[in-house]
């Protein structure tokens, strides 16, 4: 019966028991190595995503504290007071400041800052939100604006004092987030890093602007129906002292016409007697006429 043999087939100049093994040596090296290196790969990929996974979950946590912050302050002012540092805390920012716009968006007005120096604040605390107006961008986009430094957003008339700002603040990149409702921007947030923002932060940063927005366009409305409210009780307490007042006039002006109707009734009732005394012409009717007469104007019943 014929058996295959299981001895390498010769071929002239290759040495199958040498060259075979040390190719097969590096083939097993290669395909080890490329093992390696997908494991160290997926590996770094899934420390990524984790590292990713945790930051969101960060980011959403210090989200619901914005939020919660925002929803207990009744007022503009405290809404700003409130969420300002958990937009700092949220994206590990080192200063920041909100800014205000007026009704008909033509002025910008800071309301609240943290960590900038008194120079850079003073050409925020009132401009005008003209075309040429770094912030005006944010506006017009209705997006977020990044700078490498927050003298960037001085207007032309200040680039004194924006120079002298850059010298200490060189470096630090700053986001401008509008702060937008379904109407109109109502504002802005600018975040200033001491390196480099996170990548995740400028999607913290949007959606609390977002909510930011909503809990000051809740805090106006609450605050003008406070207002409406304290200017209704102020009217209705006045109109009560002004009812008291009319009253009390009106008891007097009855209580005086009761005494006028009095005095009126016994001065007629005085010339009754006058006339009767002087038609008597004797002591007896003179004293009949006192009796009869007399004793009608003191409400005497006999006499």
């Amino acid at each position: 019966m014929y058996q295959p043999s299981l001895l390498p087939v010769s071929i002239p100049g290759i040495s199958w028991t040498g060259d075979v093994a040390a190719l097969l040596l590096v083939l097993a090296v290669l395909l080890l190595c490329a093992l390696i290196g997908y494991v160290h790969g997926r590996e770094r990929r899934e420390h990524a995503l984790r590292l990713r996974a945790e930051r969101l979950v960060r980011f959403n946590d210090r989200l619901q504290e914005l939020s919660g912050a925002a929803s207990r302050a009744r007022t503009p002012a405290a809404v700003i007071e409130a969420c300002l540092p958990q937009f700092l805390y949220g994206a590990g920012a080192c200063a920041g400041a909100i800014i205000v716009v007026s009704d008909d968006g033509q002025r910008g007005e800071l309301a609240h800052a943290i960590g900038y120096d008194e120079a850079l604040l003073s050409t925020w605390r009132q401009f005008p939100l003209a075309d040429g107006h770094p912030l005006s961008g944010a506006i017009r986009r209705h997006d977020i604006i990044s700078v490498d430094s927050p003298a960037r957003l001085v207007e032309r008339e200040h680039t004194a004092i924006g120079d002298a700002a850059t010298v200490t603040t060189a470096d630090q990149p700053t986001l401008v987030v509008p702060l937008l409702t379904t109407e109109r921007p109502i504002g802005f947030l600018i975040v200033t890093f001491q390196d480099s923002a996170a990548a995740d932060a400028s999607r913290f940063l949007q959606a609390g602007a977002r909510r930011t927005a909503e809990a000051l366009v809740r805090a106006q409305g609450y605050e003008i129906a406070e207002r409406a409210r304290a200017d209704a009780e102020d009217l209705r307490s006045r109109a009560d002292q002004e009812l008291r007042e009319r009253q009390k006039v009106d008891e007097a002006l009855r209580e005086s016409e009761t005494k006028y109707r009095a005095l009126a009734a016994r001065t007629s009732l005085l010339h009754e007697l006058s006339a009767a005394l002087s038609e008597s012409v004797t002591l007896d009717a003179v004293a009949k006429a006192i009796v009869r007469h007399g004793k009608v104007v003191v409400g005497a019943s006999a006499g």
